[in-house]
């Protein structure tokens, strides 16, 4: 196993210990969905233990709600730009290959010809 993945693995089980020591159990049964733990809270754990706590156990909503609405179009608007950047340049590679493929080729069956 990795480093990385045992990282991992501590990560989400000191979440699920942390979800397990919520003072009532009762609202435990009632809400077997926030037992599970999402990708992105593992982001919000690493980055800061005590907001993940607050904003999943304590349901602590952050005061900043606009800027983390604002943060999130504008990173999801960085995506897109980031992956047609990234197919613009594979059909870049696949032109460039095709091209000298073509000349390579014109080439080859001129010399064969004379």
């Amino acid at each position: 196993m990795s480093d990385k993945e045992t990282a991992l693995r501590f990560i989400l089980q000191r979440m699920a210990y942390e979800l397990d020591t919520v003072s009532n159990p009762i609202d435990n049964l009632e809400h077997m969905g926030d037992k599970w733990i999402r990708a992105s809270e593992i982001n919000d754990y690493i980055y800061c233990q005590r907001a993940w706590w607050l904003k999943r156990v304590d349901n602590y909503a952050p005061e900043n709600v606009h800027e983390l609405v604002e943060g999130t179009a504008y990173h999801r608007e960085h995506g897109r730009i980031a992956r047609r950047a990234t197919l613009t340049q594979r059909l870049a590679y696949a032109l460039i290959f095709i091209t000298v493929s073509f000349i390579v080729f014109t080439l080859l069956t001129s010399l064969a010809i004379s």
